[in-house]
Order: structure tokens, then sequence, then C-alpha cells
């Protein structure tokens, strides 16, 4: 009869200690937000999701927009959420509030002219398409248009 029984290695011990290190580690964090959450609801206070940041990469078309008739209609400078364009805000397509974004999360483009952080607050008229439009103002000589990993930044 063949011995079945494997020899254990220093690295079979390693690698099962760190397995149980990690798994009791995610459960002891698991039971914290539940405990917590559930402190919440006793106190009367309306439950939340836990106060965790997500961050969510995608590529997107990069594009920026005047406060013009042309661009806004007949509302220049106001935002479909009404508030006024300014400086560090954008507008979404429907595709990305539909699949990705909320008003009020933060777009982080990576590189590019428009590298930097906006906060999305207006709806941009372009169809089906991934597109993030950046507000300048009216003076803004800059015209710029091309593809970027954005990461969105769920909440404030």
């Amino acid at each position: 009869m063949k011995n079945i029984i494997k020899k254990v290695t220093p690295q079979d011990i390693i690698y099962s200690a760190t397995i149980f290190f990690i798994g009791t580690t995610m459960g002891f964090g698991v039971l914290l937000i539940q405990f917590h959450n559930s402190k919440q609801q006793a106190a009367g206070k309306q439950y939340l999701r836990a106060n965790i940041k997500v961050y969510i990469p995608i590529i997107a078309h990069i594009t920026l927009y005047h406060s013009v008739t042309s661009e806004c209609g007949n509302n220049r400078n106001i935002t479909s959420n009404g508030s006024k364009g300014k400086i560090g805000t954008c507008a979404a397509t429907q595709k990305c509030y539909d699949y990705f974004l909320n008003y009020g999360d933060t777009v982080i483009v990576l590189e590019g002219s428009l590298k930097g952080k906006y906060v999305a607050n207006d709806k941009a008229a372009v169809g089906d398409i991934l597109v993030i439009d950046v507000w300048q103002p009216t003076n803004s000589k800059k015209h710029d248009c091309y593809k970027s990993i954005i990461i969105i930044k769920k909440g404030k």
C-alpha cells in the first residue's frame, strides 16, 4: 500500500498561517461593521452603509464646455442640479450616471491637460458613451478632447 500522506514543509505552515490570519482579520472586520450599524439602529439613527470610500476606475472621453447658449441652452451657467457652474465641476453623460456616478461624486482625471479633481453636478448632452465634460469659464481659450482613465470617488 502506497503512503499518501505528504510531509509538511515550512512553506506549507507559513501558507496555512497566512490564510488563517487573513480570514480571521476579515471576519473580525465584518463583525465590527455589523456591531457599529446595530448600535446606530438601536440609537434610532437612520441606517447607513458602512462609511467606506469606493473608487471606480473607468476609461472615458474627457472634453470641456463653457457657459454659452450654444452649449448650455437658455439657462447659462445653471447646472442640471440647480447650482452654478464653477471651476472644479463637471458634467457627465446619462450613461455615466446610469452605471457609475451620482451627483456630488468626485471624478479624478489622471492624465492630460484637464488632469485634476472635479465634482459631478451637471448632465452632458452627448449620447450613449462615457463622457466627462469639464466646466470652464466663457473667457477660457482651452479646447481639448481625449480618452483617459478616470477614477470615480463615490460620496463626498
